[in-house]
């Protein structure tokens, strides 16, 4: 009903925290992507460029 998978739904969460993480300043984008489940530093890169629309690194800056 909500017109997306569990497994969609399950990476925006994760993503909603790497966010919340990079807002808080005190974990490294690699510390961020293991903390929230993903296999490497890239693959955690690609999945927030790609559901953010921007990359984690220059979030970072944005909110820095």
């Amino acid at each position: 009903q909500m017109g997306i998978t569990p497994h969609q739904y399950v990476l925006g969460k994760r993503i909603d925290m790497a966010r919340e993480l990079i807002e808080q300043g005190h974990l490294s984008l690699g510390q961020i992507a293991e903390f929230t489940g993903f296999s490497s530093q890239s693959t955690f890169t690609h999945t927030f460029t790609r559901l953010q629309g921007i990359s984690p690194s220059r979030y970072k800056k944005q909110v820095g």
